[in-house]
């Protein structure tokens, strides 16, 4: 398995240190967040999924988090709460989520949490104008996570009318994960994907992190090539 807890402890403790500096900085890539807004609501969520990694039902998804400088703490306490739950709670335990794709069991918890600290530990650093690179094995399991969970989940709520073929070609392999992704976007939101090194009716080419960081609609120096109507559809949100 990915050491997606490492990958979650380590981030975790990088966005806290960069939100220290200034709580009312504004982050550039959530407009209209600041730095206070972007840690209640990762704190948020971490306490949300620490209940439901152990629970079969759904439960409510929006809990009370303190404001101002209690919100660091807070923070902080969910975090080592969170790893300690995922730690301890068997990855085929009964654990609802909002996947359409995904088993409800307690493993889909660890990567989606890895992954929503990274995007969002690279925000905090932007506000504070040092924003760190995901690391390439998280970044290209974080495009395969927007294909399978949120790019199907969306298009399927939407039903866009969008259809073509996009290449998605991260330009810093590494063993394990898929690095070049094919996926066709089909009438009516379908959407299917393989692995691949194929021409699509557009493209997007750079770093792991900023195809991620792309998918995931912040500013990446990540190149795009062909329809932009194709490019814009591939997107987590």
């Amino acid at each position: 398995m990915l050491p997606y807890l490492d990958a979650l402890r380590q981030d975790g403790d990088a966005l806290l240190a960069a939100a220290r500096g200034d709580l009312k900085a504004q982050v550039p890539s959530c407009p209209g967040w600041d730095v206070e807004t972007l840690v209640a609501h990762v704190a948020r969520i971490y306490t949300y999924v620490a209940n439901q990694a152990r629970s079969a039902e759904r439960v409510p998804d929006d809990p009370p988090v303190p404001s101002g400088e209690a919100i660091l703490d807070f923070f902080a306490e969910a975090h080592a709460t969170l790893l300690l739950v995922l730690r301890e709670t068997p990855a085929e335990a009964p654990a609802w989520n909002w996947s359409r794709s995904a088993p409800n069991t307690a493993a889909f918890w660890p990567r989606r949490m890895a992954l929503e600290t990274t995007v969002h530990r690279w925000d905090a650093q932007s506000a504070a104008g040092t924003p760190e690179p995901v690391p390439t094995w998280l970044a290209c399991d974080g495009v395969s996570e927007m294909i399978d969970i949120f790019l199907a989940a969306r298009r399927g709520r939407a039903k866009e009318d969008i259809t073509g073929t996009v290449h998605l070609h991260a330009t810093d392999p590494v063993d394990g994960v898929p690095s070049e992704w094919v996926i066709d976007l089909g009438p009516s939101g379908a959407t299917s994907w393989h692995e691949g090194h194929e021409k699509g009716d557009a493209a997007i080419r750079g770093s792991a992190s900023d195809l991620l960081l792309a998918t995931w609609q912040r500013p990446s120096a990540a190149e795009r090539f062909g329809d932009a109507t194709l490019l814009d559809a591939i997107r987590a949100q």
